[in-house]
Formats: C-alpha cells, structure tokens, sequence
C-alpha cells in the first residue's frame, strides 16, 4: 500500500505541472492589460488626458515579469527576433509582427524554436505558486490565497451540512424503496424521487427562496432565514461567526440534500434489487433467517459498494458547483468568490480556485480507491 501512495504522489507532480502549464497559458489568453490594471488596483487613475509615463509602464511590467519570455521555450517565425518578448505592450507587438511579416520572403517565415532557460515568466509563477503565492486580487488588492481560503471556510461548512442530509436522508429511503419493493406505493415514490431529480437545481433553489424565505407569498411557510450568511464581521471568533451563519446555511443545505438524495436513494434501490436477486439471498432465507436481517446484514453493504464511487466522487463536484448555489443564496464561498472573480476579470484568483480544485479532486480519489479496497478485500488498486 506504501508504494502505491508513493506511485500516486509521484504521479501527482507530472498531474500538477501539467494542470499549472494548461492554467498559465489560459491565463496570458485573458482579455485586458494587466499593467493598466496593477496600476489602477494601486491608484494610478487614467481619465481625460492623463496618462500614465512610458518610465512607470515599464517599470511596472518589469515588476510583474512580463518583460521576461513566456516559457522554456517559444515557436515563432523564423523572421520574428527572438527577443521580441521585451516588448510589453500588445499594441505595439502586433505592430511589429505586422510589419516583419509584409516584409518577410516565404523562407523567413518558417517555424524555429527559441530556447529561454529559467529566466521565464511560467518559471517564476510557478515557483511562486510551490510556495502558495498566488499574487493578489485585481478587485480589492488582498491577497488570493486568503480570499480563498475565507470562502473555503463557508462552501466547506454547507457542504458538510449538505453531505450529512444528503445520505441521511438517501440510505433509509433507498433500504425502504428496495424492502417494500412490489408495493404500489413504492413506484409511486420511485416515480416522485424521478420528478425531484429532474428539476434544475438552480430552479429547486430559487424556488426554495421564493417560498420558504418570504412572508409575501407564502407567510405560513416562511420558516427559515434570508439569504446571505448574516451579519458576520472578521473580529468575532470563528465559532461566532458559525453560529450566526448556521441557521442560513440550513435551507441550501437542505435543496442539496434532496436533489441529490433523490438520485442515491434511486441507485441504492437498484443495487438492493440486483443483490435480492442473486442465488444468495434465496438461500439465506430458504435456513429460517428473517427478510429483515438478511437484508441489513448482507443485501445492504454488498449494494453499498458501488455507491462508495458516488460518495467519494460527489464531494469534490459539490466544491466545483457550488456556483449555481451560492449565488442564488448569496453565500460567500468558493462558488461565489469563482462567479464574482470571473465577471471582474481577476484572474488570479479564478486559476488559484481551479488549480486547487484539481488537486483536491486528485487527492479525494486516490483516498477513495484506499476506502473502496477495505470495503471490498478482493479489490486492491496496490497489486
């Protein structure tokens, strides 16, 4: 087992550079000059005009790296020197690109690779990401990593929230649904859990704010709090801070639970059925042992098997679509933080998100390949 961990670590780099290289690269795609907002984040205003000095728009290039080459290496046209990177502004380079290729013979216009060493900009964006820098947001100036790591706190605590109904709620129904599975009523739930799933999460969530949040509509069912987490301020202490926001953190926690239980109960129900048809269970009944026992000591934790997949692999996914509810719900957690970083272009923050998503993805399925051998001894993703 030592050496698989070992194996999925040593995996994991190649994973991680890879994911930063696909991220880096997106990121110098994005729209914008990242010097014109550096300085406007720092309060260099530009109206009318005013403009900022040639001097301070390479000095600020400089102290950004953008005046250095983008990777280890680059594939251009044979006519483009090799050191055109120096130039900042894309204006200008395209300018220049312009001019070189109306002038250039078909020869000069040949792909060659240029070699840059160390001395590149991905080099020093990925040094500074290996020590969880991840510069600052372009909104608000603070650092990304706490931004971060703010939201985590909250998408983290609903999630755990959600995670806990979700399979509370899932497991007795899923047992029930397979138990009493030749009632009539049992389809006629069967089909309602169907309808359930089929709605939109974003639609259940909305509804759920219309209805269950407001005294207008429906006065007797306004039973839980306003959207938004409270009145939550940075000097009290954490466990204040989840106290206040726990009780608005219920009713997103509660449409989670029942959308996705809806599904897990259903899949339960149809790995009960499959296990009750076996020669075994026929068997163990056929020496006197009661439906009841038979089915919680043997039907129940052989069909939770398949089901572990679903656990392991709905955690992760419910960081990464956690958009859809915080934004009806006015929570700020990743999801939140995601949507809002994206509508204002700070992408330092959106590919800080992404890149940790990855990871934790990564981590969370080798943990499950881990749980998933002791659950079933014949599987061992290590031999």
């Amino acid at each position: 087992m030592l050496n698989y961990l070992l194996k999925k670590i040593i995996i994991l780099i190649p994973a991680i550079f890879l994911l930063a290289v696909l991220i880096f690269f997106l990121s110098n795609l994005a729209p914008g000059d990242r010097v014109l907002a550096y300085l406007d984040l720092k309060g260099a205003s530009i109206s009318g005009d005013q403009t900022i000095s040639q001097e301070d728009y390479k000095k600020t290039a400089h102290k950004l790296n953008l005046d250095l080459p983008l990777f280890y290496f680059s594939i251009h046209p044979k006519v483009y020197p090799d050191t055109l990177y120096k130039i900042v502004n894309s204006e200008q380079k395209d300018s220049i690109k312009s001019l070189l290729i109306s002038k250039a013979k078909a020869a000069d216009l040949l792909p060659v690779i240029s070699f840059h060493g160390s001395k590149n900009r991905f080099h020093k964006w990925f040094g500074n990401i290996l020590k969880f820098d991840f510069g600052i947001s372009s909104i608000d100036g603070r650092d990304a990593i706490k931004k971060i790591g703010y939201a985590l706190k909250w998408t983290f605590l609903y999630i755990i929230i959600a995670y806990f109904l979700t399979y509370g709620l899932a497991i007795p129904i899923g047992i029930f649904s397979a138990y009493y599975r030749k009632r009539k009523f049992t389809r006629l739930l069967e089909l309602k859990l169907m309808i359930l799933y089929a709605i939109p999460l974003f639609w259940l969530g909305t509804l759920a704010v219309i209805f269950f949040t407001s005294s207008e509509i429906t006065p007797f069912l306004n039973i839980f709090p306003s959207i938004g987490i409270g009145e939550v301020y940075g000097d009290l202490s954490v466990m204040k801070q989840i106290s206040i926001a726990a009780p608005h953190l219920i009713l997103p926690s509660l449409v989670i639970a029942v959308h996705s239980g809806a599904y897990l109960s259903s899949l339960l129900k149809k790995n009960m059925e499959k296990e009750m048809n076996k020669k075994y269970y026929t068997a163990l009944l056929s020496r006197g042992l009661s439906k009841r026992d038979v089915v919680f000591q043997h039907i129940f934790p052989n069909s939770m098997l398949p089901l572990t997949t679903m656990i392991i692999v709905s955690f992760p996914a419910s960081f990464a679509g956690s958009v859809v509810m915080e934004v009806i719900f006015n929570i700020p957690g990743m999801g939140r933080l995601l949507y809002d970083s994206l509508l204002g272009y700070d992408w330092n923050v959106v590919f800080a998100i992404v890149l940790l998503l990855g990871i934790f993805t990564y981590i969370s399925y080798m943990i499950g390949d881990i749980v998933y051998s002791y659950l079933n001894p014949k599987i061992k993703p290590w031999q």
